[in-house]
């Protein structure tokens, strides 16, 4: 069930819009009347998450790169090291994943934007398979499509909340700006959600990261785009 509102890294309060499948989009109320968007994808409330430790990761998408992901993936001819060969053990057998649930490991950075130089121990976090598709289908494949087609850079910023040593995640916080810093697009992803990807979920997030990224923010925009949790 989609929280009725939500809270930002930065303790923001965010409430609820309106529902694309799984994905909440959130805006906030405030004095000045802005409408910052927040997209949350089926992640609970997290008003009274504590302890949490996280782990950051950051990375420039640009055509020359995916372009040399691609050329190295002719050469390699898929053959990397798996990421239970990286982590040393199969996620689903970590002796926190106490629900027993059917974990993998989790790129924070696409494999895709990174190549081999993505597959090490630190861009990886234990999740559900359904996590792992959530983040391909709504943000991975679309910013990889636009970056392509459009030649056009972005950056990524992916942090995973995580309990105190453990290494399976809690969530997993998107931040999509422009390489000037213009906030583009932010999502949440529940390391822990089950089931399929809603259709209608990753047709919106398409939609809005096309949207958001084929035209240039204007400056007084930057705060209506950019607060998301």
């Amino acid at each position: 069930m989609t929280p009725l509102s939500v809270f930002s890294p930065e303790g923001t309060k965010y409430y609820l819009k309106k529902n694309y499948g799984d994905l909440g989009v959130y805006k906030q109320e405030s004095e000045n009347n802005t409408d910052d968007l927040a997209s949350r994808l089926n992640v609970e409330n997290n008003e009274n998450k504590e302890n949490l430790v996280q782990v950051n990761y950051n990375h420039t998408i640009t055509p020359d790169i995916m372009g040399g992901v691609a050329a190295e993936k002719l050469i390699r001819k898929g053959h990397y090291p798996s990421q239970n060969q990286v982590k040393k053990c199969s996620a689903s057998n970590l002796p926190d994943n106490v629900e027993g649930k059917p974990l993998q490991w989790l790129h924070l950075v696409g494999h895709q934007f990174k190549g081999n130089s993505g597959q090490v121990a630190e861009n990886l976090v234990g999740g559900t398979q359904r996590a792992n598709l959530d983040m391909l289908y709504v943000a991975e494949n679309p910013l990889a499509k636009i970056v392509r087609s459009q030649e056009q850079s972005v950056v990524v910023n992916v942090t995973a909340k995580m309990k105190p040593d453990s290494q399976i995640a809690e969530t997993m916080h998107y931040a999509i700006t422009q390489p000037a810093g213009q906030p583009v697009a932010n999502f949440v992803f529940n390391a822990g959600t089950e089931g399929k990807t809603p259709k209608n979920t990753s047709r919106y997030a398409s939609k809005l990261l096309k949207k958001r990224l084929s035209i240039p923010l204007l400056s007084e925009r930057v705060e209506q785009v950019g607060c998301l949790c």
